[in-house]
């Protein structure tokens, strides 16, 4: 379909496995207009849910709290403050949760759902004036500030959970300069694990292999757009592969459960790219050229309950995009 949300980009979006729902939220229009709707797909039609909730922002984070089967929003941009706020959607409401406590006001941070810990991670952000780089957990009740030490303040790193360790990985990211650490929240402290392995970048992804056991990173930019594959075993990282794809940045990537491949979509390498390609943990193998238009800055999830990957939005050609593809 090319009908629900309307065209935006620094939108949220997250699938809510126990209702079978991708969740998105909030966003930025080509004409400066900033949202505040919340809308789901079920799989073949968009539905604009809640008239009332969050303030309109973007450059917010979401994240899916399986424990308690609620959507996790905090923070965000309104176009003239940052915000501090924490929500939770049940299926059919906003829930204000905590106001101005915990985590400072921020923007650009990332969010992720500890299974294990049964806590939702935040990390890093811009507030106005700086890059953080304090870690928090949302038990369902309280924020509670994890550490302040850990990964240096940065944006454009990259995040994924490895559910075989129970961890939460982070890699890269800039701050005036790249950065090449890789670092694991357990629930309770990061840990430095690497200083070594892909090159210092941001703009990559990473999704972890549930098959292989292993944390795929794919491209990025270090002062030129990248196309090199690594793997994280836990332990050490192993280049595998180093193109094709095309050396790029800003692309959408995901784990395909049902297939038992990482699904790579699109990006800018000096254009944007259109094609979509999957990582067997040997080799990339180019699967379509056809289906969305090229774009970067796509949001892509996997809907594990009709196995299916999600695609939505992103920056085409010409403008900003609104159109849904699986």
């Amino acid at each position: 379909t090319s009908t629900g949300p309307d065209a935006r980009g620094a939108h949220a979006m997250v699938y809510d496995s126990a209702r079978n729902r991708v969740v998105l939220f909030g966003g930025l229009g080509p004409d400066g207009k900033i949202f505040g709707d919340t809308w789901e797909w079920d799989g073949s039609t968009w539905t604009k849910k809640a008239s009332t909730g969050p303030a309109a922002r973007f450059h917010h984070a979401l994240a899916f709290d399986s424990a308690r089967n609620r959507v996790v929003l905090f923070g965000g941009w309104n176009g003239s403050i940052f915000l501090r706020d924490t929500w939770e959607w049940n299926g059919t409401a906003w829930v204000l949760r905590a106001n101005n406590i915990g985590p400072q006001a921020r923007d650009m941070h990332a969010m992720a759902f500890d299974v294990d810990g049964g806590e939702t991670v935040l990390f890093g952000g811009w507030n106005g004036n700086t890059l953080k780089h304090d870690t928090w957990t949302w038990d369902g009740n309280i924020w509670t500030q994890r550490s302040n030490s850990g990964p240096e303040a940065r944006e454009g790193h990259a995040m994924a959970y490895d559910s075989d360790r129970d961890v939460v990985v982070l890699f890269g990211g800039e701050n005036g300069a790249y950065f090449q650490d890789t670092w694991e929240w357990n629930g309770s402290s990061w840990s430095l694990r690497s200083l070594i392995g892909p090159s210092p970048r941001f703009g990559h992804a990473l999704a972890f292999d549930e098959t292989l056991q292993q944390v795929v990173l794919f491209g990025g930019f270090d002062g030129q757009a990248k196309s090199d594959s690594w793997e994280w075993n836990g332990t050490a990282w192993f280049q595998k592969f180093s193109g094709p794809p095309s050396s790029r940045e800003n692309f959408a990537m995901a784990y395909d459960g049902a297939r038992e491949v990482t699904v790579l979509f699109g990006g800018y390498d000096g254009e944007r790219q259109g094609d979509t390609w999957t990582w067997n943990g040997q080799v990339w193998n180019r699967v379509a050229t056809d289906g969305p238009e090229p774009r970067e800055g796509a949001a892509m999830v996997y809907d594990s309950f009709r196995e299916v990957i999600v695609l939505f939005g992103g920056t085409g050609n010409s403008s900003l995009l609104a159109d849904t593809w699986e």
